[in-house]
């Protein structure tokens, strides 16, 4: 075992020899001692078959007693499986984070700085992703020591409740946490640009929508249930057939936003997926529906009110519901509306050109009608009123086509019955 002397004269020598000395204690603990005339404790250590070692302090700084005692704090933890080295890095991080940014510290400035440039339904999402995914893993790390693979654990964690597409998502809030972190002066490593191939992908499923050529089967069904669905959701699948418009804009339609005078629906632009005020023409036939709905809740601001507690509206399954009473679920769902408004128009209404039957509303005529964002590389840029009056001409055609469908699902019935008898 070492002494004061000892480690004195082990210096002495080194400097003498012009080379490290490394000097045994006992259990580990030894003096490494190098040819300038330093010397350091450190303690040599195996734990789960591989070679450690912990440096304690300088000599004489950290006395023979001293070294002895840390070492034996050290030799404790080893023989309980515990690595000493890992324990001191752990604390070093959380003086770090006290001293420094943690995660939700800058998440937060992060979050507040940015917040006023959102609309408040996209803030409250990212609200809830920090506070319910991120936060709770991350948060109470230093923003400038997070590692790829605590990272990525945090979000094997989200894709494990078979939520993929959340978990990408709030791998980019995580990323813009860290650049705002190194923008602002505090230095952060951004490890989310790695991780994005290391996640599940997000496989896309297309709504699923009925042929143009169900259309009189499906309305002859639906005239028949009439009496089982109830007029007001009989209206709300007759409107979302007729407008296409997106499930949620149609269910939150308010009275106040239907103009007669020029038979149009006007839709906020805070409701739109594109932000910006949305114009959908009324047919003769909406017109009335809408006149008729509204009378049936003259003390309600909502065109489509719901009956059950406290909700404001209708909910969003009303619609599927409706569709599965008429048969029509398994091939069919609210948002197909859309998809099936777009092929029939772009296939069945169509104006004779020198003998050839061509299309009479182009695609981005459509497309604006679906409110979808525009296909050029000028950015978001809408118009509101753009092609209006297309837009009406070819909603009032697409009525008449509805009718018409209803006419020869009557017909193919009545026939069917004649043939069977």
């Amino acid at each position: 075992m070492l002494s004061y002397v000892a480690c004195k004269a082990l210096i002495k020598e080194s400097a003498r020899l012009n080379k490290e000395i490394k000097k045994f204690d006992g259990k580990g603990l030894y003096l490494h001692v190098y040819p300038n005339g330093s010397a350091i404790w450190k303690y040599k250590y195996r734990l789960f078959d591989k070679p450690r070692k912990i440096s304690i302090g300088p000599f004489p700084i950290f006395s023979l007693q001293q070294a002895r005692e840390k070492h034996s704090e050290y030799y404790k933890l080893v023989a309980e499986n515990k690595d000493p080295v890992k324990i001191r890095e752990n604390i070093k991080k959380e003086v770090k984070a006290k001293n420094n940014e943690t995660v939700r510290k800058v998440g937060e400035e992060w979050y507040n700085t940015n917040k006023p440039g959102w609309k408040e339904r996209y803030a409250q999402t990212i609200k809830t992703r920090l506070e319910q995914d991120i936060y709770p893993e991350l948060g109470n790390l230093a923003v400038g020591d997070v590692p790829a693979h605590v990272v990525l654990a945090a979000l094997r964690k989200i894709e494990a409740r078979k939520a993929v597409t959340i978990a990408r998502k709030c791998l980019g809030y995580i990323g813009q946490i860290f650049r705002y972190a190194n923008n602002t002066g505090r230095p952060a490593q951004d490890v989310s640009t790695s991780l994005y191939d290391a996640l599940k992908k997000h496989k896309v499923t297309h709504h699923r929508a009925m042929e143009a050529e169900d259309l009189p089967g499906f309305l002859y069904a639906f005239d028949r249930n009439e009496q089982n669905l109830g007029k007001p959701t009989r209206n709300l699948v007759e409107m979302m057939l007729h407008t296409f418009v997106r499930t949620n804009e149609l269910r939150r339609a308010e009275k106040i936003h239907f103009h007669f005078d020029t038979s149009e629906w006007r839709i906020p632009g805070e409701w739109m997926k594109m932000d910006n005020d949305h114009i959908v023409p009324l047919s003769k036939q909406m017109v009335r529906l809408v006149k008729e709905q509204i009378s049936y809740f003259p003390d309600s601001p909502f065109l489509f009110p719901s009956s059950y507690g406290r909700a404001k509206f209708m909910s969003a399954g009303t619609i599927n519901s409706a569709l599965d009473a008429v048969g029509f679920s398994e091939k069919h769902t609210g948002h197909g509306f859309r998809a099936l408004a777009k092929s029939t128009i772009m296939e069945k209404i169509t104006i004779d050109y020198n003998g050839e039957r061509i299309q009479k509303y182009s695609e981005p005529i459509v497309d604006v009608q679906l409110a979808h964002a525009p296909k050029s590389s000028n950015g978001r840029a809408y118009d509101r009123a753009k092609f209006l009056s297309q837009r009406a001409k070819m909603m009032q055609e697409w009525s008449d086509h509805l009718d018409e469908c209803r006419v020869k699902g009557l017909q193919k019935t009545i026939e069917n019955r004649k043939h069977l008898d």
